[in-house]
């Protein structure tokens, strides 16, 4: 039976990425409009520089020496969710990560993670490499919905929040319990989504190509379901992990806006990211464009204290390149090496 879904597959992907290319366009015109309409930029890069030059050194060395280290959560919590049998070195582990972040960050929400993460793997380990993806995602969501909920509180009693509404928290906690619950109950929730994933298949018929692909996800719901019910205990330690690697990139932000000019109190630096970082969960745009989208929001939340756009800018940009373009780049490498055994037959 002839069907026109490879066509709508097409169209919804030229509309999502003008959409994204639109909403590109109009950040980099809001920011140049702060930078350059508004305000002077030499003043603001007199500004800038005068303020680097009286801040703590150590904010920048700490900010660096923590990439590592949230890179080495990451990979541990994404080995610590695979099979015993297929679970690779920490090295390994780590190169994968990386794979994943250099493909991710071109994908809304980096959702392109699952296929990089894919790289040098083989046919039997790719449901569990899924899995474990999906699985660290979701603890990942928990710490950083749970923390954005804490600091819009707390920073709420200073009487500058723009997200604070009642509607707004008691959504965002609501998510926050559900995303709880979900890694709780992982196993029951997963088997009534397969049962309903199967009974939607047998009622549809799109032709082979959608029926193989219904059987594709249907088999990744139940290695991620194997792997909930085998390792509970590694489960929670991934979460635990999560919650790790949110207090350092909470830290590392805070301290990046901080150093490059933000006066205020440290912690309301601290609770205004991670404001930042609740709100951009909610903007499914790739990582380089939500860097941007933090700019903005970073001047609504502190637009009290009149911060120095450029210094905001300066800061969303460092902590973009250590934390997502560095590693991106040694991802390149790790998936071309990977391209590179192929074709040449080692390892196939």
């Amino acid at each position: 039976m002839p069907t026109n879904a490879p066509h709508i597959v097409r169209s919804r992907h030229k509309l999502g990425l003008i959409i994204k290319v639109l909403v590109s366009l109009g950040l980099f015109a809001g920011l140049y409009h702060q930078l350059f309409v508004r305000n002077d930029i030499v003043e603001l890069w007199s500004s800038l520089q005068a303020q680097i030059r009286i801040a703590p050194v150590w904010m920048p060395v700490l900010i660096m020496s923590l990439i590592p280290v949230n890179l080495l959560l990451e990979a541990m919590k994404f080995r610590l969710l695979l099979p015993e049998d297929v679970r690779p070195s920490v090295l390994l582990a780590l190169r994968r990560v990386c794979a994943g972040i250099s493909i991710g960050l071109f994908t809304p929400n980096r959702v392109g993670e699952y296929i990089g993460r894919l790289t040098g793997t083989t046919a039997k380990d790719r449901v569990a490499t899924i899995a474990a993806t999906f699985l660290g995602g979701i603890a990942q969501l928990i710490p950083l919905l749970g923390g954005g909920v804490l600091c819009i509180v707390l920073y709420s009693q200073y009487g500058e929040v723009v997200f604070a509404s009642t509607l707004s928290n008691v959504v965002a906690i609501v998510i926050c319990v559900s995303l709880v619950l979900l890694f709780v109950f992982l196993p029951r929730v997963l088997l009534v989504v397969e049962r309903l994933w199967s009974g939607f298949r047998q009622n549809l018929s799109l032709g082979p190509r959608i029926d193989r692909f219904f059987g594709q996800v249907a088999y990744t719901l139940r290695g991620i379901r194997q792997l909930a019910i085998a390792r509970p205990r590694d489960v929670r330690m991934a979460l635990l992990i999560a919650c790790g690697r949110y207090l350092i990139y909470l830290s590392q932000l805070s301290l990046a806006f901080a150093f490059f000019g933000l006066d205020a109190e440290l912690e309301i630096a601290i609770l205004g990211s991670g404001i930042l970082l609740f709100a951009q969960t909610f903007v499914p745009l790739p990582a380089f464009v939500q860097a941007l989208a933090r700019v903005e929001l970073a001047l609504l939340i502190w637009a009290a204290y009149q911060p120095n756009e450029l210094g905001l800018a300066s800061a969303s940009l460092l902590i973009f390149v250590l934390n997502l373009g560095i590693p991106a780049l040694l991802g390149l490498v790790e998936i071309l090496r990977s391209d590179l055994d192929k074709t040449l037959g080692i390892n196939a």
